[in-house]
């Protein structure tokens, strides 16, 4: 092919499309990459989910409003820390390029600086060893590069960046611990490589699918109340058996894949119980995952106008966690956690459904935050995110919730209730890995708090008693305990009984969340009333 000269709006679409494929393509070697190998590890599916929105916003938009559909779409799509970093990349570059008719090796040059500089200013405390840093270094690059052709450019600021990309875990211990670059980096270098090739016909990268394994196709129309997702290990001719089971029990969206004797499943039906009976009558369940669909959508769109001064909207995931914040004044419930991070667009349009002029968020997550953070700027509804890291966080910050109170007031209320909790989780490692805490094994059971790995364990109890301890600082008071979905009563007689022996004068309070991936959830109340 020849090569371009200039960026139009044609190239930019082009370079998008591209862009999602291989972010798509890439996505579990994306996501393998993150520090430490926990299911809600996503920062591949999270970046590929932006650019799904990109594409779609591109549709049946003339070329001069490329750039602005773009932006907006990157923006509205952005899931995550990983996804709005990148959103503020795409949409910053794609405007810039957009105002030059002929963008060539300066413009894009320009856009890449514009770019790398407005994420920085979008991330409170900028980290070096992650995307930005790698952003940084092809802006550098490029723009060492002078008024050279576009596809000079373009090359010398995806070398650029996969150079800084190959030295991120010089800058960041945690990278080098686990063996790995930064995950959001290389998928920027993704971004390049899809500019490279649109302009001069440079080769793709394309990922090991030997070493990664088989990934499962999208699901198609989908019926049935409830998702049933296992992963599962077992004989062939049981296997066989349970697709015919599961076959019968579900419809089209049903999938199961096979990869190095493990087994994938996901499957709508309207009996779950006998979607998990024969998944456990073939194998060992190593994970599960059920989710109510119709409670989703009818969490989603039951507010109506409320009268309320001030609304609240909760991202939560789990049945049980999902009553307990709507019996705590929520208004809107929108389903996201670990490893499901929902949108800017989908917090956006839950805030619009409260019909109410002042509104609460709780993201509930670190991963989600980014994406609410967006959603003031998009509204002419006021908008307060209140940073709760946990679910743990957000049900403290519940008890300030005031709905006749304003915003202001509740803002300052729910932000001081969710900074006197100190809280974690466990989980079990998906995969091999090392960490500042020691080398981690495939089912390893890890105690984690928002601030990093507490423990590597080889039961979920003693990674749970480990997490408690760590969490039971002198000033703590009553311990709340979330059982997840995963949940041993035998464990969790003895988390009772440890924390009488540890405090015996402190309150327990036990609740069923229901919520996936961790099966315990650990919140200690703080003392944090100034000392006299």
């Amino acid at each position: 092919m020849t090569a371009a000269t200039h960026i139009d709006g044609a190239v930019l679409r082009e370079t998008m499309v591209v862009y999602h494929d291989l972010l798509s393509r890439h996505r579990r070697r994306l996501n393998q990459l993150n520090v430490y190998p926990v299911p809600d590890a996503d920062t591949g599916t999270n970046m590929a989910m932006t650019l799904e929105s990109v594409v779609a916003a591109l549709a049946g938009v003339g070329p001069s409003g490329v750039g602005t559909a773009i932006a907006r779409g990157a923006l509205l799509g952005a899931r995550g820390a990983s996804g709005v970093i990148l959103s503020q990349m795409l949409g910053t570059l794609a405007r810039r390029i957009s105002t030059d008719a002929a963008c060539g090796g300066t413009c894009l040059a320009e856009g890449l600086a514009a770019g790398s500089t407005a994420a920085r200013a979008a991330v409170a405390h900028p980290v070096e060893g992650t995307i930005l840093t790698v952003a940084r270094a092809a802006a550098d690059a490029a723009s060492a590069a002078g008024d050279a052709a576009l596809t000079t450019v373009a090359a010398a600021a995806r070398d650029g960046a996969a150079e800084a990309l190959a030295h991120t875990p010089d800058l960041l211990p945690a990278l080098r611990s686990a063996g790995v670059v930064d995950a959001g980096g290389a998928g920027f270098v993704l971004l390049l490589d899809a500019l490279l090739h649109v302009v001069s016909g440079a080769p793709l990268p394309m990922p090991d699918e030997a070493e990664l394994g088989p990934m499962p196709e999208s699901a198609g129309i989908q019926h049935g109340r409830y998702e049933v997702v296992v992963h599962l290990a077992g004989a062939a001719d049981d296997l066989g058996r349970f697709r015919g089971a599961w076959e019968a029990l579900g419809n089209e969206s049903t999938v199961i894949v096979e990869g190095d004797d493990r087994w994938l499943a996901h499957v709508h039906t309207d009996d779950p119980h006998a979607a998990m009976a024969a998944a456990e009558a073939a194998g060992r369940v190593l994970d599960r995952q059920v989710t109510d669909l119709h409670a989703q959508v009818a969490d989603l769109h039951a507010a109506g106008p409320t009268g309320l001064t001030t609304s609240l909207v909760a991202v939560v995931d789990g049945d049980g966690v999902r009553e307990l914040f709507r019996d705590g004044g929520a208004t809107v419930i929108v389903a996201g956690g670990p490893a499901r991070n929902p949108s800017t667009s989908e917090l956006l349009d839950a805030v619009e459904r409260t019909q109410s002029s002042q509104v609460v968020i709780l993201p509930n997550d670190r991963t989600i935050m980014p994406a609410a953070l967006q959603v003031p700027s998009l509204t002419a509804v006021d908008v307060a995110v209140i940073p709760t890291r946990t679910v743990l966080e957000g049900l403290a910050a519940l008890d300030g919730f005031d709905a006749a109170g304003d915003l202001d007031d509740n803002v300052a209320r729910l932000s001081s209730a969710a900074a006197a909790v100190r809280s974690g989780g466990v989980t079990r490692a998906v995969r091999d890995a090392t960490s500042e805490r020691g080398d981690i094994q495939t089912g390893d059971w890890l105690a984690l708090t928002p601030d990093g790995l507490v423990a590597i364990a080889p039961s979920a109890l003693e990674a749970a008693i480990r997490l408690l301890d760590a969490l039971l600082v002198p000033g703590g008071g009553a311990v709340t305990l979330l059982t997840g979905l995963d949940a041993d009563e035998t464990v969790t007689a003895a988390l009772r009984r440890g924390v009488s022996q540890r405090r015996p004068a402190l309150e327990l309070r036990v609740a069923w969340g229901g919520q996936p991936l961790y099966p315990y959830l650990i919140g200690v109340e703080m003392d944090l009333s100034p000392r006299t």
